[in-house]
């Protein structure tokens, strides 16, 4: 009975209003520490680092906690991720890391 990851799936949205729906997450479970991540095109991953360099997000060190995942490679990678993932753990080995990004970057 407990969360081990949080997804967001980014087809229809914005990446802000999801980083945004991550960042309440993460303020109201403050001493839960589970793995977010980001699931959205390959050609988005340049957004959502520029939405995680804003100072709200950066203030939650949402861009140390979030990574990446494009629907290209999980569809690609689906058949070995239900044979092969076996806990959590795989999911965070499989994850691009979204980074430490900045203002002004």
């Amino acid at each position: 009975n407990s969360v081990v990851a949080a997804f967001e799936v980014e087809r229809t949205t914005s990446i802000y209003s999801g980083l945004l729906r991550m960042s309440d997450l993460a303020t109201l479970s403050p001493n839960l520490n589970f793995p977010l991540y980001i699931v959205a095109p390959e050609g988005r991953m340049d957004k959502v680092r520029r939405e995680l360099s804003r100072p709200t997000f950066q203030y939650l060190d949402l861009h140390k906690r979030c990574g990446f995942f494009s629907d290209e490679d999980l569809i690609h990678e689906a058949d070995a991720i239900v044979r092969w993932a076996s806990d959590p753990a795989a999911i965070e080995r499989l994850a691009h890391k979204v980074g430490d990004v900045s203002m002004g970057e």
